[in-house]
């Protein structure tokens, strides 16, 4: 399936991300709350492992491309693990905001 995509700058990279998200990976990224707070916490609650785990997967679902320069970069949890705080929640603000695009 072809989707528009979307470029983000980030300070080092250009990234690509999927403009909208297919109803498989909502559930997917859903999943991972109420798998992760089920198992961790035995209540249901988040806290903030799970959130974090949520952002990674949301990121990973969405993440098409990595640019550094001309060269693409593999995605993995390092790299996004590794990015500046700045380029990390500018990356995170850009995935949120095509989650709760209705397609």
């Amino acid at each position: 399936m072809d989707r528009t995509t979307k470029q983000v700058k980030l300070s080092v990279y250009n990234v690509e991300i999927i403009d909208y998200i297919t109803w498989g990976e909502q559930e997917r990224i859903q999943g991972v709350i109420a798998q992760i707070a089920d198992l961790q916490t035995g209540t249901g609650k988040l806290n903030e492992d799970t959130m974090f785990n949520y952002k990674k997967n949301a990121i990973r679902i969405a993440v098409k491309k990595i640019m550094e320069k001309d060269i693409e970069i593999p995605f993995s949890y390092e790299w996004l693990e590794n990015l500046t705080i700045d380029d990390g929640e500018k990356l995170y603000r850009e995935v949120e905001t095509m989650l709760s695009k209705k397609k």
